[in-house]
């Protein structure tokens, strides 16, 4: 069952690198590639076989009119994306008659093998797969149907063999790939279809705020950049070590060369697989170092052949010591998996499985190894190795303060378009109109929050007294003026609060609240709104006033002020991500087995166990979300490093229901932190 992430980082994720080395930096967060189609693009190619295909009135459409079908094939020339983790979204109608000539969207695209969603007119999506050995095959169809006469958005989302398909803001495919294709390109196609596509996209994902990328590498040859002994060569596309024979298999080591992190809190990422039956050598071991060296010191996970335990060794001087083993703690290791391993200066360990979506093990250790480098090895074994990459913590950066502005000198600061706004030199604050002119605009427009994953914090004041008197907040403000998408805040004179959506210029109110003991005119006020994955929470002087989840969200934009028929002064602005990381998560039954769904729990108990890590202490609350509505929920009480929390589910609990977790600086004042998907 899925569970979906809104904040909380769980792992840091990959982008693009190829070649004989890594590539090193940061590397990149926005958009790779989008076609609104307002042209003929010169990149997308339209095969000779395609009938009736064109790019006509900024849509690539296949057929003639609205009625004539066709068989058609375009793909985007020059690009594959070969990392293991992206977003394809785009447009599509269907104007065929029901259950009839689909049109599709392929992903991870080769003539070989790709995969592709089938959209007919009015009926379920379909995910299909293909490989080189494989002829098409059906992998999953949402659980609804979609009249697709006229257009919608959808969205693929991949990581790791993971697909995630959305329609709009609702997912409708879950599928978890364990042989997953991992690059290609994007087409789209028609059989016997008449139907659109518009709006094209795919992005890359954006790294947790608190940590850049040190170093990734996508394995295409053996990397220069690493040291290699013993066998170690390429094998049907990995870096291969030991011997491809079961009763046979070798040695090999690679590590990268002349890199240190010392002393610094980062995470490794990899693909791995051990290729030996077990009962063919069951001494058989590949191994995964970090803070490694020398020979004599290092930190390994040990992954031995199916059905053994997984084990983290700790090696100092050559002396080596066990800090955590996991009888049976990986599934499928000859097929391989993507894991992280999570390490900070403290001494806190956590090995993820994120192929499967669980951790596999964690441990503290009291006096941590600090520095060193990453390398692989193979001992008796026959084995692939992937997708590295190393990010680090950004230095002095815990809450990656985006923007912050006081407005300490008399000028406006950069940045600023505003309207009948001035600087109060008095006071050093931004001031919102004036009595002579009583409505105005001042949008940050220096910067565009495209992540949804921020807080905006901000002291004002509203001069005036009356409902009607209004000083406005934006969030997600697309542009100055004109027909604008944002989320506003309307602070009222009397102490009211209302969350507003505006779309394409058409306001809607969202939810309401009142100030607690408001004071009345020209009192300082401290907001604080915390913006996740279209969950907004709304705080005045560290109290929530509202919650909402909007499951069409504003996506991104600007942050300003406003006043209608008001004068009024802000200050202390500050929009910044927060940092935590939910490092391990179980779910347990009543008798305390680990399970993977809360199919089935209706009516019973479970048991959740995890790890947090944050930059600040916080009270951590679970609640179990069918759409909008909570089912159950439960406080977590800390033991040791642990936290642990007992949630009845209740009998009416749909079987998709997802489980969330909600951090909280402050439970008496209810004061949001962050949320963090989790999955079972």
């Amino acid at each position: 069952m899925k569970k979906r992430i809104f904040a909380v980082i769980l792992s840091v994720v990959v982008a693009a690198g190829a070649g004989m080395t890594g590539v090193y930096g940061a590397p990149g967060t926005n958009q790779d590639y989008s076609q609104d189609f307002s042209t003929a693009p010169a990149e997308w190619v339209i095969t000779a076989e395609s009938k009736n295909t064109q790019v006509e009135n900024g849509e690539l459409h296949f057929g003639t009119g609205d009625y004539n079908v066709t068989d058609g094939f375009v793909y985007l020339e020059g690009y594959t994306w070969d990392r293991f983790q992206h977003t394809l979204s785009f447009k599509v109608r269907n104007r065929q008659a029901d259950a009839k000539g689909p049109i599709k969207a392929y992903f991870n695209y080769t003539p070989e093998a790709y995969y592709a969603l089938a959209f007919y007119r009015n009926d379920h999506v379909a995910l299909v797969k293909k490989t080189a050995d494989t002829e098409e095959t059906v992998l999953e169809e949402s659980d609804g149907t979609f009249d697709l006469w006229n257009s919608k958005t959808f969205s693929v989302i991949l990581k790791n063999g993971a697909i995630r398909v959305l329609q709009d803001s609702t997912e409708i495919i879950t599928y978890n790939d364990s042989n997953p294709v991992q690059a290609g390109g994007i087409a789209f196609g028609a059989a016997g279809a008449n139907g659109y596509i518009d709006d094209v996209s795919v992005t890359a994902p954006k790294i947790n705020q608190n940590y850049q990328a040190a170093y990734t590498a996508e394995i295409t040859a053996v990397p220069a950049d690493w040291q290699t002994t013993g066998a170690v060569n390429m094998l049907n596309g990995h870096l291969h070590l030991g011997h491809n024979d079961q009763y046979n298999p070798g040695d090999g080591e690679v590590f990268l060369a002349n890199y240190q992190w010392e002393g610094c809190r980062y995470s490794f990422h990899f693909f791995l697989s051990n290729r030996v039956d077990m009962n063919k050598n069951e001494n058989s071991v590949m191994t995964a170092y970090f803070n490694y060296k020398d020979t004599d010191n290092y930190y390994a996970v040990q992954f031995p052949v199916e059905q053994k335990a997984v084990t983290l060794v700790k090696r100092v001087d050559g002396q080596e010591t066990v800090l955590a083993s996991v009888e049976k703690g990986v599934t499928n290791i000859f097929g391989g998996k993507e894991f992280t391993i999570w390490f900070d200066p403290a001494g806190r360990i956590a090995l993820q499985n994120e192929t499967d979506h669980n951790t596999v093990l964690s441990c503290t250790d009291s006096a941590p190894l600090l520095g060193g480098t990453v390398g692989f090895g193979a001992s008796q074994s026959n084995g692939y190795i992937n997708h590295v990459e190393i990010a680090v913590l950004s230095d002095g950066e815990k809450e990656n303060e985006d923007y912050s502005e006081r407005f300490p000198a008399a000028e406006m600061p950069a940045g600023w378009e505003t309207e009948n706004c001035t600087i109060d030199a008095g006071g050093q604050r931004l001031k919102l109109a004036s009595w002579s002119a009583m409505n105005s605009m001042a949008v940050y427009t220096g910067h565009k929050w495209t992540n949804q994953n921020y807080i905006f914090s901000f002291d004002g004041t509203n001069e005036a007294a009356d409902a009607g008197n209004k000083v406005n907040i934006y969030f997600n403000r697309s542009d100055f003026a004109g027909e604008i998408n944002t989320y506003a805040i309307y602070w009222m004179g009397d102490g009211a609060i209302q969350l507003h959506k505006i779309t394409n210029g058409a306001d809607e109110m969202l939810a309401a609240a009142d100030i607690p003991e408001y004071t009345g005119k020209g009192t300082r006020q401290h907001f604080k709104i915390c913006c996740i994955d279209g969950r907004i929470a709304v705080a005045v002087n560290g109290s929530t006033l509202i919650t909402y989840v909007d499951e069409m969200p504003v996506t991104g934009g600007n942050i300003g002020f406003g006043t209608t028929a008001s004068v009024g002064y802000i200050d202390d602005i500050r929009v910044y991500t927060p940092a935590a990381a939910v490092m391990e998560f179980t779910v347990l039954n009543e008798q305390m087995e680990k399970i993977t769904s809360l199919d089935g729990m209706q009516g019973k108990t479970v048991t959740v166990q995890m790890q947090i890590e944050a930059e600040q202490d916080t009270v951590p609350v679970i609640g179990v979300f069918g759409g909008n509505v909570l089912y159950g929920a439960g406080m977590a009480q800390k033991e040791g490093d642990m936290y642990t929390c007992v949630i009845a589910i209740p009998t009416n609990t749909p079987d998709d229901a997802k489980m969330t977790v909600f951090l909280w600086s402050n439970l008496e004042a209810m004061t949001p932190y962050a949320e963090a998907e989790v999955y079972l």
